[in-house]
């Protein structure tokens, strides 16, 4: 109703609302893309702002692979109709549902260090969980799929968490005990950016940095080692393409717990 409304009164919003979206969030290629592949995005941000737009509205952004499906939280695909608004083009962050991605011939988006790399926003910084990460790297392996780092540059200037402070330490630390989201409260920033996105592009773009495939082999059924192995060499990887691609706004060095 919304849209027929502003068709109506200003055609010209939906086009130039595209056109800003296409400018917020540009993609750099920096490698050549496969077929196939599970692409990661880091870091996090506030809300995966890069994943999200690139992925969900794949079919007016820059985003240059269209047969691929991204990820959302459990908790959030039966909330809100989100299942029936993105149906299209996310699935849920289970195991089962991001294989059958990749079994019917897709690629798969995933936003790797998850909602905990909220409580890391930092301007100019990117500090990423991917250590303890497991089953994205086990998926590779067991279906044979190559993967391909992504880095959003801009991802953390959207906005702030207000709620990242030590006095919600305690809180988050209570919060995740009890599997409960941590808290987040997004600075002013956010809402500027997306208010204004009828009027002109972001300030500052978020820019998706496609880096080259690690290749992971043949299909198989991955050992513990294969996975640390294969973790091992997508972190170095990543490294390398975060020391070839930063901004001079971004720290010398890419932070990896």
């Amino acid at each position: 109703m919304l849209h027929s409304i502003c068709l109506v009164f200003w055609p010209e919003v939906p086009g130039r609302i595209t056109e800003n979206l296409r400018k917020s969030f540009p993609v750099d290629i920096r490698g050549t893309l496969p077929p196939k592949g599970i692409y990661l995005f880091h870091p996090h941000g506030m809300f995966s702002m890069a994943h999200m737009t690139n992925i969900g509205l794949k079919s007016i952004s820059n985003w240059p692979v269209k047969s691929i499906r991204g990820t959302n939280l459990n908790s959030l695909w039966y909330s809100f109709g989100i299942n029936e608004m993105s149906e299209e083009s996310f699935v849920p962050v289970k195991y089962a549902n991001m294989k059958h991605v990749i079994d019917e011939n897709q690629s798969l988006a995933v936003s790797l260090g998850g909602i905990e790399e909220i409580q890391y926003i930092k301007k100019g910084h990117m500090r990423l969980r991917i250590k303890d990460r497991k089953g994205v790297f086990r998926l590779a392996i067991e279906t044979g799929t190559p993967l391909v780092p992504v880095l959003a540059y801009g991802e953390n200037e959207v906005c702030d968490n207000w709620g990242n402070w030590k006095g919600f330490d305690l809180i988050n630390c209570i919060l995740r005990s009890w599997h409960i989201l941590p808290l987040m409260i997004p600075s002013w920033d956010l809402y500027k950016n997306f208010a204004m996105i009828h009027l002109k592009p972001f300030d500052i773009p978020v820019v998706s940095v496609v880096g080259e495939p690690v290749a992971v082999g043949p299909a198989r059924e991955p050992t513990d080692e294969e996975i640390r192995i294969v973790r091992s060499v997508y972190i170095k990887r990543l490294r390398e393409l975060y020391a070839k691609t930063r901004p001079d706004t971004y720290d010398e060095e890419l932070e990896i717990i």
